[in-house]
């Protein structure tokens, strides 16, 4: 009896979201991404208990519609005992600290992405110090700074940690596959398009946006927020980087051919192993030694990475400003890359989703497949885009769409995540209030 009555309060928590879901968040962007990511549920075949058990849009949104409300005025008719069971206080705390950790995930600013608006504002305002050859040597800086930064990430790649996981081959191949090879074959669909809109530079950038390798710190971060398979976030992350490295330069190179334009591509190859490639190995060598050093600062390794990072962009923003290249766009060109960089991120994520349904993941491992392989990195973008094109006076233009992806994909990926571990942790506190509290209903006694 116990069963019936767990699911048939599923049951009535379904009947619930299907009401609210039809007049919540009805024009919002991020509510037509919820109701697609529960269509795919649906359209894959995905039962109402299945979805409860990964997770899905529906049903975990109706278990957020009860636990706002009293048990009578969802038609439940709990005995004393029940009202007094802990577990229901349980299911109440934790509601409570996920909400608070998703609203925290929503709106709380990154310091980083206001350092980023302050330099390209200092950028267009006075672009003199910042060119290349200027006082500040930010070109000098950057190019010292990428190899620093990829020493230490050398020094901090947890290998074991990566073998331990090695094993999901076939979690390992979607995440992989998404990255290399459906993101660059959506972008390219969507070329035509672009082109009618968008500047060619711009279009560029968004092939290489398509090509880059996934991040990795907000990747691991996001994935532990939603309650998802942090190893295989991590191994496909820290694997990512290091086989963009190569596949990346390679797939810009055929498609600058395609386009009428080139790139030596044996000196992007050089150039990357020797600032990307062989600081990294040497940090790996160095590990046992630096290991202790590392982990105990760091906040000094995440100030030197952000540091180049915004060296990277006031020097592409200078030379651009200072060759006049902005003053011919319009000013809603940034307005046209940031939607286009949005509906980039909502096909590729849902295309992700769907993929994962029909393989039939479970909760944890589709939140780290769909998170890896929709998110692009802006730390190994910008070192890798100074080499193709630094010399080019449309840097700035190329890395705009990376640029704007990121800071988009933090604040969407930060509500999904947020929404997500507050269902997870609603399902989990019901789960446990029920088997603490056997008699939800008079009529299980008998």
């Amino acid at each position: 009896m116990h069963c019936a009555g767990l699911h048939a309060q599923k049951a009535q928590a379904y009947r619930l979201a299907q009401v609210e879901e039809s007049s919540h968040d009805p024009s919002g962007l991020m509510g037509h991404v919820f109701r697609l990511e529960a269509l795919i549920g649906a359209l894959a075949g995905a039962s109402p208990m299945r979805q409860l058990a990964t997770g899905s849009a529906p049903l975990n949104h109706g278990l957020d519609h009860l636990a706002r409300h009293r048990p009578a005025a969802s038609g439940f008719r709990p005995t004393r005992r029940a009202h007094r069971s802990p577990g229901l206080h349980t299911h109440r705390s934790a509601r409570c600290l996920s909400m608070r950790d998703a609203m925290l995930a929503r709106f709380k600013i990154d310091p980083f992405l206001l350092s980023l608006l302050i330099v390209v504002g200092l950028a267009l305002l006075w672009p003199a110090p910042g060119v290349t050859g200027g006082p500040l040597h930010a070109d000098k800086a950057a190019n010292w700074g990428i190899a620093l930064v990829f020493f230490l990430y050398g020094v901090a790649l947890p290998t074991r940690r990566l073998m331990e996981s090695a094993t999901r081959w076939r979690l390992h191949l979607m995440v992989q596959v998404a990255t290399f090879v459906v993101f660059p074959l959506v972008v390219l669909l969507c070329m035509p398009a672009l082109r009618q809109v968008l500047p060619e530079d711009v279009t560029t950038g968004f092939f290489f946006l398509a090509v880059l390798p996934s991040t990795v710190s907000s990747s691991v971060a996001m994935t532990s927020l939603a309650r998802g398979n942090v190893p295989v976030a991590i191994f496909n992350a820290s694997i990512s980087s290091l086989i963009g490295v190569f596949i990346t330069p390679l797939l810009m190179a055929w498609y600058l051919q395609a386009t009428g334009e080139g790139m030596a591509l044996g000196d992007v190859i050089l150039k990357l192993t020797i600032i990307v490639i062989l600081p990294l190995v040497i940090g790996q060598v160095l590990r046992p030694l630096l290991q202790g050093f590392i982990e105990k600062h760091r906040s000094l390794v995440k100030i030197a990475d952000r540091a180049v990072i915004l060296a990277i962009v006031y020097n592409a923003f200078c030379d651009s400003v200072a060759a006049g290249l902005w003053s011919g766009h319009s000013p809603t060109l940034l307005l046209e890359i940031a939607i286009g960089t949005m509906l980039l991120f909502t096909l590729v994520y849902l295309l992700m989703l769907l993929v994962c349904r029909m393989a039939k993941l479970n909760h944890a491992d589709t939140i780290a497949v769909a998170f890896c392989g929709s998110k692009k990195s802006l730390a190994t973008g910008l070192p890798m885009a100074t080499v193709m094109f630094g010399a080019l006076p449309q840097f700035s233009l190329i890395i705009t769409p990376i640029m704007i992806y990121h800071f988009l994909q933090l604040v969407v990926v930060g509500v999904i995540a947020g929404r997500h571990a507050s269902r997870t942790a609603t399902l989990e506190a019901m789960e446990k209030s029920a088997q603490e509290e056997p008699a939800l209903l008079p009529d299980e006694d008998k």
